[in-house]
């Protein structure tokens, strides 16, 4: 991930706590949220092919929701690294759209 917007404004993940997003077949999402790593599941909503390879086979722009999340509970020696994860996991719940844009995978909030 490149940006994330936190409640107050965009924001760049700590170079030291990168956070990773990979869609899986099934219709399961991992990842690092920084200290912690993370699973749930996903759903895209609307006329679609089958989940076998992620969002491979799915039509980019439709609605897509995220189940409850699952994460390991490391304790992060960096306070910067936790704030981060604390802003993030709460963002992915919120997720519902996506588009990919310029080979950037874009996810957001509003459902257009």
């Amino acid at each position: 991930m490149t940006l994330y917007r936190a409640p107050a404004a965009f924001t760049n993940p700590r170079p030291d706590g990168p956070v990773t997003l990979r869609f899986e077949p099934g219709g399961t999402v991992s990842g690092s949220s920084g200290c912690n790593h993370y699973r749930t599941d996903f759903v895209v909503e609307g006329a679609h092919t089958d989940p076998a390879d992620g969002l491979g086979r799915y039509e980019q722009g439709q609605a897509i929701r995220f189940g409850s999340i699952s994460v390991t509970e490391i304790a992060c020696e960096n306070q910067s690294v936790m704030e981060q994860e604390t802003e993030y996991l709460p963002l992915l719940s919120r997720v519902r759209r996506w588009v990919i844009d310029d080979d950037k995978l874009i996810l957001s909030m509003a459902v257009v």
